[in-house]
């Protein structure tokens, strides 16, 4: 007699409908409010848009706007309550006991908020093009749809991420919200820091900077959609590690701030840098000289509060540990001070010698770079390419270094703008750049400043590729008495004027429009009448010039009065 034994087959699921159903109706009032909201805000501000105003373009503006901080706030509020079991003892054991893997409650509960979110956008796209159909507007406009998907994606990986990192969903809230900002903030830290103790060093922030902070990046819309698609990539990426966490997590460590040791050493870190630097500054942002002592109380309230918050006791202060921490931390503060401070590194005692130099330009106001052509008149930008130039900003740089000792420290960020800014960049024969930034021009050698802005030879060409191709006018006002009274002189030969702006700035009569000369701190024209120029020219706005009494020719084209 034989005997079989019919077994069933055991099969590993990755997926569960009849979760996903549990979850769309238990937690329909959180994706239910969402569609109420959008449908209320957004076809309904259609309606207005496309029947009073007839802007389309405006409406989709504001869709494209708005989907930032949209999916910011929903992915951290679906995120919380599918996996808000995993932060609770209880409820964590419970839903470990039901028959289905990790995996499967992962994937499950992932896809579920990615429907909570793309369900009533979908809904709200469809009432949007009801509005435009009805309106008479038969396009398709649903590039924002995508947008806020991939937007949404980064979002939601990111929160998620942060759900499985920490077993407290206070501490997870928080650090999605960090997570936005503090890979953009540590490094405005650090370049806040180097512009008070790094003499020399370049004040503005790389435009590359923003991009670390995808919320701020999108907010103020200044991607496209290669980064986008980027973002949602790592919030991808995110999402598998995620996955990966949830394999190697403990049920028990549900409440913990981290339930990792490296995440809590990383919070830990993080926790200290920001607080002991952000306070240093906040303080210090008067002078410099309170940066280091406010920073270390920072350091030392930053460093056992994270340690407080991870052990859930108040009790750290006896721990040698700790204290050791705490003191590794003081000692890095006081080595980066110090090297910026005495320049280890010889970086900001460095002057080129004259044969390293092929050419170098100087400016003190150049707001959006040489690329900026609106009003390039603006910008007083200029390169020097003969040796005696060089050699005259090699002089004028030497005197910056003189004032070195008395300037570190100066950090007050609050009011060194950019008219106490002068910068030099050295283009080297091989290949490289020197760029270096120093504030409080006046301090330093301002005549030779003057020699190379009212130099012909630098003057000239700087008119000439600088001023409009076509100019249709120009007029000189000549107020007459206490009145305000005004006689208009115009020149409407602009051919003439263009060439008389340069002939005389090619004379040395006619110096670049500085801050000085633009408004009214004229130096070397102490003395000289200083004139408002406006010129009209043929697609731009109206530029204004301030020409002084010795631009004869083309002060002659006005007919002004003999005084």
């Amino acid at each position: 007699m034989s005997w079989e034994v019919w077994t069933m087959k055991s099969k590993t699921s990755f997926f569960d409908w009849n979760l996903l159903k549990k979850n769309i109706t238990r937690f329909a009032p959180a994706w239910g409010i969402l569609l109420v909201m959008l449908l209320l805000a957004f076809p309904v501000s259609a309606l207005r848009e496309v029947k009073e105003y007839w802007d389309v373009q405006r409406y989709l503006s504001t869709l494209r706007e708005a989907g930032p901080l949209i999916s910011a706030f929903s992915a951290l509020l679906f995120a919380s309550i599918l996996f808000r079991y995993l932060h609770n003892a209880r409820a964590a054991y419970m839903m470990h006991a039901f028959p289905m893997t990790r995996t499967c409650l992962f994937v499950t509960n992932l896809v579920s908020g990615l429907l909570f979110f793309l369900a009533p956008v979908l809904v709200t796209a469809l009432a949007n093009q009801i509005v435009f159909l009805v309106n008479g507007v038969s396009a398709l406009n649903l590039g924002w749809v995508g947008r806020w998907c991939l937007e949404y994606l980064f979002f939601y990986g990111l929160a998620v991420f942060c759900m499985f990192l920490s077993g407290s969903q206070f501490i997870s809230g928080l650090s999605y919200a960090a997570l936005n900002f503090v890979c953009l903030l540590i490094p405005l830290v650090f370049f806040a820091l180097a512009r008070w103790f790094v003499y020399g060093l370049n004040s503005s922030t790389p435009d590359w900077l923003m991009y670390l902070s995808p919320l701020v990046t999108m907010i103020a819309d200044e991607y496209t959609i290669v980064p986008l698609g980027i973002y949602a990539g790592i919030g991808v990426v995110l999402m598998g590690l995620a996955w990966l966490f949830y394999q190697k997590r403990h049920v028990e460590r549900a409440g913990d701030a981290m339930v990792f040791p490296w995440a809590e050493q990383l919070f830990r870190l993080v926790f200290t840098f920001c607080v002991g630097l952000y306070l240093g500054m906040g303080f210090a942002s008067i002078h410099a000289d309170y940066f280091l002592p406010i920073s270390m109380i920072g350091l030392f309230i930053g460093w056992f509060g994270a340690t407080m918050v991870l052990r859930r006791t108040a009790k750290v202060f006896k721990d040698k540990k700790t204290w050791m921490g705490y003191g590794l931390f003081v000692l890095a503060l006081l080595l980066t001070v110090g090297a910026m401070r005495y320049d280890v590194l010889g970086w900001q005692r460095r002057l080129p010698d004259a044969d390293e130099v092929v050419s170098v330009k100087i400016w003190s106001y150049d707001p959006y770079g040489e690329g900026y052509t609106d009003n390039a008149l603006y910008s007083d930008l200029i390169v020097l390419t003969e040796p005696d130039q060089i050699e005259s900003v090699r002089q004028l740089h030497s005197g910056f270094l003189a004032k070195r000792d008395n300037r570190i420290g100066e950090g007050n960020m609050l009011y060194d703008g950019m008219l106490d800014e002068f910068h030099i960049e050295y283009q080297l024969a091989d290949g490289t750049t020197l760029h270096r930034c120093y504030g409080q021009v006046t301090e330093v050698d301002f005549e030779r400043i003057d020699q190379l802005y009212t130099d012909g030879r630098v003057a000239g060409p700087w008119y000439e590729e600088r001023l409009p191709k076509q100019i249709d006018f120009g007029w000189i006002d000549i107020y007459n008495g206490y009145d305000y009274e005004n006689t208009k002189y115009s020149c409407f030969d602009g051919n003439a004027l263009r060439a008389a702006l340069v002939a005389d700035a090619a004379a040395g009569r006619l110096p670049v429009q500085t801050y000085y000369i633009r408004f009214g701190y004229e130096s070397k024209y102490d003395d000289v009448e200083m004139l408002t120029l406006m010129i009209n020219s043929s697609g731009s706005d109206m530029t204004s010039l301030r020409i002084p009494t010795t631009a004869t020719e083309t002060l002659k084209l006005f007919d002004l009065p003999e005084e």
